[in-house]
């Protein structure tokens, strides 16, 4: 099964009920592991990867899903406030497999900074014991910013 092709375009047949079902679990794993970290919750992101699942995260971590929650949160722990959020998910789903892409935008308040961050997730899912959890997740960085707390960009119309 190949990854979510976002140049693919032209007619589709309309889903199934099954695979309509098996987007919205997947899509509500990627909103929890956002609750998890933000929440500083283990027990709620030992729930996102197989115990076998892996994380490819570009120059930050490379290892289990498992080891890098850990890593995380032992982290995140230290900062003063943590904000993660999901756009445009798009999952394609092929029976018990799966793979999605989702846009990711978070803000870490740490040392009187901001740093705020884009980047996309594309996530290798199966389910198994009727559980729908990561493979393998690539993150990949678009943006990321340091600004001081208080700090921001002008808006249309100032100078």
């Amino acid at each position: 099964m190949g990854s979510v092709n976002i140049e693919e375009g032209g007619p589709t047949l309309p889903d199934s009920a099954e695979t309509r079902l098996a987007k919205q679990e997947i899509t509500e794993v990627l909103y929890r592991y956002c609750h998890a970290v933000d929440r500083m919750d283990a027990e709620l992101g030992s729930k996102i990867w197989h115990p076998d699942g892996l994380a490819h995260y570009e120059g930050i971590f490379e290892g289990t899903g498992h080891a890098f929650m850990d890593w995380c949160l032992e982290g995140m722990a230290h900062m003063d406030g943590v904000s993660h959020q999901l756009t445009n998910v798009l999952i394609a789903v092929d029976g018990e497999t799966a793979s999605s892409e989702s846009y990711v935008h978070a803000c870490e308040r740490t040392g009187g900074n901001d740093i705020i961050v884009y980047g996309r997730y594309s996530d290798i899912w199966s389910r198994r014991a009727c559980e729908w959890r990561i493979d393998s997740r690539r993150y990949r960085h678009d943006v990321v910013s340091v600004r001081p707390v208080g700090e921001f960009p002008p808006t249309g119309g100032q100078t």
